[in-house]
């Protein structure tokens, strides 16, 4: 169910994190840590972002939404997407983490 799908996002992320596999897959955590900063250093902008994320995840649910005609789509997908990202992005942070430290302990 939904808490295997972020068990497994999460640890998706941390496996890139912890290996440095860094590619396209990582823009999404290290705009994430960029995003949260600027709730401090700019507000305003902060919520502008976070329109355009919601505004997006939006758009591609009612697109899902009118593709495959399922009312629950509307509550459901929003739901899976922010969860993947979140857990995708707590994952690939705890990695790196967790292989920068093990690095400065040799």
């Amino acid at each position: 169910g939904l808490e295997e799908f972020v068990r497994r996002m999460h640890f998706f992320g941390y496996g890139r994190g912890v290996n440095r596999l860094w590619d396209l897959q990582v823009v999404p955590p290290i705009a994430a840590i960029g995003i949260l900063l600027t709730a401090f250093v700019a507000p305003l902008a902060f919520v502008a972002l976070l329109g355009i994320y919601v505004a997006i995840i939006g758009g591609y649910t009612l697109f899902l939404l009118a593709r495959a005609r399922r009312p629950e789509y509307l509550f459901s997908i929003p739901v899976v997407f922010v969860l993947e990202h979140a857990s995708y992005t707590f994952g690939f942070w705890k990695g790196t983490i967790e292989a920068i430290s093990r690095r400065g302990a040799r």
